[in-house]
């Protein structure tokens, strides 16, 4: 039987080939990575984004009726964001693009999207664009944000320290504990509300307060306060309340109706209500996201971009 020999020869060939193979690989990888259309005369690129590419025709798309900077500072943002969603597996399905763009006709009032665009002084591929990375921005920032508040529906009677009933902090609380024994039965509560409350808006409505959370702040609301709200969104994982509760102006009685985890029959009012809790703070989020986003980036030429013409999203 004839031996297998390796050569010292043979090895450092076969090392340095293998070496030669893997950094012709890594080149083709590196190229198809960064592959972008050839720069024309015609064509050129107007900027870089983190070593991607921005030309005078994707800025031609964008405009007329945009200006042509404003168009390029908006690139750079999508750039930005099309990089960042890529990253946390983001994007946007043609059904999702099919419902924003039929939203937006509704909310113009026009019977096609391209008459939509034109009354927002628009070309359909900008709205496009700015449509997509609105909801990509608005996903980036869902990343951030904090599980759902506690939520409590409840009725109140509000028993003022300088209300027709009490003219004192200790009056006040004397009044709402004796009214509070004589709540039973409790279906009474909406009547008693309106008869006693000092909350005229409320008592107007049986008492009804709506549904509180904490989550949202100087939104008002009744004449509740965040020493109350407080209180009584801690009592809404269990609906248990100890009336009567402390405001900064007086006392409140409180009937628990329903809570974000008990919603009984309120489903689509929290739904609501939940609604308007995440957009409030998505809004204050993504300018945090794009503005992070912005500060890491590597633009060139740098000076082109006015980054003062990017907050205009749809």
């Amino acid at each position: 039987m004839q031996s297998t020999e390796f050569k010292p020869g043979s090895v450092r060939a076969w090392t340095f080939g293998m070496l030669a193979v893997l950094t012709i690989t890594a080149a083709v990888v590196m190229i198809k990575r960064h592959t972008h259309r050839t720069p024309t005369p015609s064509d050129p690129i107007v900027a870089t984004v983190n070593k991607t590419y921005i030309h005078r025709s994707d800025v031609q798309k964008m405009s007329p009726p945009m200006d042509a900077s404003e168009a390029l500072s908006l690139l750079v943002d999508f750039k930005l964001i099309d990089q960042d969603a890529a990253r946390k597996n983001i994007s946007v399905t043609d059904a999702e693009m099919q419902k924003l763009r039929t939203s937006v006709s509704a909310d113009q009032k026009a019977a096609t999207y391209t008459e939509a665009a034109k009354k927002l002084k628009q070309n359909t591929f900008s709205l496009d664009l700015q449509l997509r990375h609105a909801r990509m921005l608005e996903d980036l920032a869902a990343l951030e944000l904090s599980r759902p508040p506690d939520m409590i529906h409840a009725r109140g009677i509000f028993i003022g320290t300088q209300g027709k009933h009490a003219s004192t902090k200790g009056g006040a609380l004397l009044y709402a504990k004796k009214l509070t024994a004589q709540l039973k039965p409790w279906s009474d509560f909406p009547k008693i509300a309106h008869d006693f409350s000092d909350d005229k808006l409320s008592a107007a409505n049986g008492g009804d307060l709506g549904i509180v959370q904490d989550a949202i702040p100087a939104i008002p609301h009744y004449a509740l306060d965040n020493h109350f709200t407080n209180a009584l969104c801690k009592a809404a994982p269990t609906g248990r309340v100890n009336n009567p509760i402390e405001g900064d102006h007086g006392y409140w009685i409180v009937q628990v109706i329903s809570t974000s985890k008990n919603k009984q029959n309120d489903a689509v009012e929290y739904e609501r209500v939940l609604s308007f809790w995440r957009s409030f703070w998505l809004k204050r989020l993504e300018p945090g996201v794009i503005g992070r986003l912005r500060e890491k980036a590597v633009v060139n030429p740098p000076g082109e971009v006015d980054w003062g013409l990017c907050t205009p999203f749809i």
